[in-house]
């Protein structure tokens, strides 16, 4: 009853998959137990939108909406992405071209139009999937994340999977994508493209809210169903509670591979380097490989400790390749940096390929650099020597010839047992003894074990770098400090911050860094001079504190009045601003506002032109900016004037988190209020369509006499009713429109300076010394646009 592909004439040799994936299709098709569409629904030609594509997540973080109810019928694990490359030569795209310059920010990521063969079916681990789950007691999946924070992350596969908007369940079509030597114009494109340069995009869409209560299990819409479900289900349980008790190791492991089987026979990654595409179909510079046909396999996570007093140091040798630390004094303009490193999951060499291409002096790396929680020190070193040995890191990346120095901090997953900890953990100095061996860091350095009593606690270092010479030689000695890079440990020292957490809460008297910390912090941020500061954290220090949470949730919460709301408006934050629901520093703002006000401090003292935020943790990628307000602090007095800081968070190398994520300080193109409220924290939605007329700017278009703009609009850039807001003057702008640069991938809100559901990002800094500017962006390499967001601003 499935319909054949249609036929694709560029990046695919041969139809030997076709067979394979009507088979394929047919389970998923029984597996729905849906009935075919109606012959009369069938609309591929229709000129508005033709398709509506649905991401299936699990598990889904408390305290937030369901993105689809439990029981979607979907198989387990699986997401749709949409290829919306352009126009293919297998099937006509119904979708017309924009005019240049009318780009809506109203992301392709959740409606578009696509053609036939359009969509490609990814692998998502969620934690009964892609973990060995050891410690069930005590909520926590093997990796050592709860189920609150663990975000799934995405494997591309071939075959296609398309669903029509007005059918919820009735699988159309399917045709094999890119994998094919490739011939025809474009051969090293997508399987259904023309090629261009090569790649396709693939985005994330987020479901629709009035089509999650359609969704119903399998069909099963009677108690027999139910029943019949029911039995089942518990027949694999049993089977999986037996193979545990007689000690099957590897039951996980025969699980996946039989689920695999299911869908046509599973597909094992080579121990060496052979993934050679991009999701995107773009080559890489290996010889290209036959894309698979089905599910890739991968490991699961090691188990965390069974002993966790033990703490025993590591075993085993520290494996080449290994990091190059990096040298104070040495000229740097070009910085990358990124965080929540997945090396199992990486599709493909592209992103460290593009860093190679960025050409950085150095290399930050932002926490969750590997993910090997627990306390077992044998397990974080194998971790760690696997994450540096990963073919696409070893051959590309910075351990790769030539290297590039590398330095940076971590997160719950590396330094500690994941899930949100702080200086509860046991096991620090063993810890610490594995990330300095993992870095490089010298034996002269105090945090190195070599130290002994003399031996720091924490991972908390500086670099001092150097500008180029300049012209002017007396210029030169002048302003040699170029970037000053801190890297911060919020973790060691760490109050709890989440009441249900434990262990007990510190309230009022909670630290992110520490008293020892802060000390060194001040006398970094006062006494030494550069041009630029850069600060790198594992969490995002701008993000105000979440309105989406009960603040009384929060361990810093001493009550209305107290010290938490005192620090929040000391820096012109009541309760309109928001920020990640996620960990950050707005959970104890008491210290987030000390912070801040350093800052501060330093600069007013001239100890810094500029100080830019580097921080990872949320698996997206955004830009924010924010205006510390004049003597920002309590009474008022002793910070000095107002200062504009920024900040980049790049995480997820090969995992993301689509959600619609409220930032008050995230860089918008233009901002708005909400309907004359004159709080300026919407974003502005370019170009927007009232009365007929299209706008690509503010305007007056209520005859108010005020600039106004639409902050929401639909699929073809009408303005929603009743969605709009006042403008907030240009000059007021923290970053200048024409300042930016953007694409409209992967983005999961109407912002353009959000990116959500790229397959992995990373960030740049460019110094510009010539023309004192300072560029940061957010790039994503599988996509058709590396360059997801970007801002340049003055030194």
């Amino acid at each position: 009853d499935v319909p054949p592909p249609p036929p694709t004439t560029g990046g695919h040799n041969g139809g030997g998959h076709n067979g394979g994936l009507r088979r394929l299709l047919h389970r998923l098709e029984s597996r729905t137990r849906q009935p075919p569409p109606s012959p009369t629904r069938r609309r591929p030609d229709d000129p508005v939108l033709a398709y509506e594509i649905e991401v299936v997540r699990s598990p889904t973080p408390p305290c937030s909406p369901p993105l689809v109810p439990s029981s979607s019928a979907d198989p387990p694990g699986w997401q749709e992405l949409l290829d919306a490359d352009g126009t293919g030569t297998g099937a006509a795209s119904s979708a017309p071209t924009k005019a240049a310059g009318s780009a809506s920010n109203r992301s392709p990521s959740r409606l578009d139009r696509v053609r036939s063969g359009g969509l490609s079916l990814v692998r998502s681990f969620s934690n009964d999937e892609q973990y060995t789950n050891n410690d069930a007691s005590n909520g926590k999946d093997a990796g050592g994340k709860s189920p609150e924070r663990d975000r799934p992350a995405t494997i591309i596969t071939t075959p296609v999977l398309l669903r029509r908007q007005d059918s919820d369940d009735a699988v159309l079509s399917a045709s094999a994508m890119g994998g094919g030597n490739g011939n025809g114009t474009g051969g090293n494109g997508g399987g259904n493209g023309t090629g261009g340069d090569g790649k396709s995009t693939y985005e994330m869409i987020s479901p629709k809210a009035d089509r999650r209560s359609r969704r119903r299990l399998g069909g099963c819409r009677c108690w027999i169903g139910t029943l019949l479900f029911a039995a089942v289900a518990a027949a694999v349980l049993l089977a999986l509670y037996f193979t545990g008790m007689f000690g099957t190791s590897n039951g996980g492991q025969e699980a996946s591979s039989q689920f695999a089987d299911d869908f046509g026979g599973a597909t094992t990654v080579a121990d060496d380097f052979s993934r050679t595409r991009s999701p995107t179909g773009a080559p890489t510079s290996a010889a290209p490989t036959p894309a698979p046909t089905s599910l890739p396999t991968f490991p699961p996570d090691p188990p965390r400790d069974s002993e966790p007093d033990r703490c025993a140091a590591a075993e085993s040798a520290l494996a080449s390749p290994r990091h190059l630390y990096p040298t104070d004094g040495a000229v740097v303009t070009r910085l990358a940096y990124g965080s929540c490193y997945r090396p199992e999951r990486q599709i493909s060499a592209v992103l460290w390929e593009d860093v190679r291409t960025f050409r950085p002096d150095l290399f930050l790396w932002l926490g969750d650099n590997v993910y090997n929680a627990g306390r077992d020190m044998e397990a974080k070193r194998r971790g760690y020597n696997e994450g540096r040995a990963d073919p696409p890191y070893r051959l590309y990346g910075p351990v790769a010839d030539p290297p590039i120095p590398v330095t940076g901090t971590w997160d719950d997953n590396d330094f500690g047992e994941g899930d949100g900890q702080g200086g509860d953990y046991g096991c620090l100095a063993s810890s610490q003894a594995e990330f300095v061996h993992h870095m490089s860091v010298p034996e002269s350095d105090p945090r190195h074990p070599a130290q002994g009593a003399n031996q720091r606690f924490g991972v908390y270092a500086s670099h001092m770098f150097a500008r180029p010479p300049s012209p002017s030689a007396a210029e030169g000695n002048a302003n040699a400090n170029g970037v000053h890079v801190i890297n911060l440990d919020a973790r060691s020292h760490r109050s709890p911050t989440r009441k249900e957490r434990g262990p007990p809460c510190e309230g009022a008297l909670s630290t992110m860094l520490g008293d020892e910390q802060w000390a060194w912090l001040e006398q970094e941020l006062l006494t030494k001079k550069s041009t630029i500061k850069v600060i790198a954290s594992g969490t995002p220090i701008l993000a105000p504190t979440t309105r989406e949470r009960d603040p009384t949730e929060l361990c810093a919460c001493d009550g209305p009045g107290g010290t938490f709301d005192a620090a929040n408006d000391a820096i012109g934050e009541g309760a309109a601003y928001t920020g990640t629901s996620y960990e950050g520093w707005g959970e104890v703002p008491q210290e987030r506002t000390r912070l801040l006000q350093l800052v501060q401090k330093s600069m007013n003292a001239g100890m810094a032109k500029r100080v830019i935020f580097l921080s990872g943790e949320q698996h997206w990628g955004e830009l924010m900016a924010m205006k510390i307000p004049e003597n920002a602090g309590a009474g008022g007095e002793g910070n000095g004037a107002a200062q504009v800081v920024y900040e980049a968070t790049a995480s997820g190398i090969d995992q993301n988190w689509i959600e619609d994520i409220a930032n008050s300080h995230r860089v918008r193109v233009r901002s708005a209020d909400s309907r004359g409220d004159g709080f300026y924290d919407k974003e502005c939605n370019f170009p927007y369509v009232r009365d007929g007329v299209a706008y690509n700017d503010c305007a007056d278009v209520f005859g108010s006499g005020m600039p106004a703009c639409a902050t929401q609009t639909s699929y073809d850039d009408s303005a929603v009713d009743g969605q709009w807001g006042n403008c907030l003057p240009a000059e007021q702008e923290l970053v200048p429109r024409n300042r930016q640069r953007y694409s409209m991938e992967n983005k999961c809100a109407d912002s353009y300076h959000f990116t959500c559901s790229a397959q992995a990002n990373y960030g740049t800094m460019v110094v510009d010394w010539d023309a004192e500017t300072i560029t940061l962006s957010i790039r994503t390499p599988h996509h058709n646009s590396p360059m997801a967001s970007e801002i340049t601003v003055e030194i």
